[in-house]
C-alpha cells in the first residue's frame, strides 16, 4: 500500500522546507 501526503500552502516558502522534510517517509508528495 502507498502513503501519499499532500501539502495545502499558501504563502509558506519560509516553512515549507520543514514540513516537506517531516513528511519524507511517505510514498508520494
Amino acid at each position: 500500500m502507498k502513503i501519499s501526503v499532500y501539502i495545502i500552502a499558501y504563502n509558506e516558502a519560509e516553512k515549507i522546507r520543514d514540513c516537506i522534510n517531516s513528511v519524507l517517509w511517505a510514498d508520494e508528495i
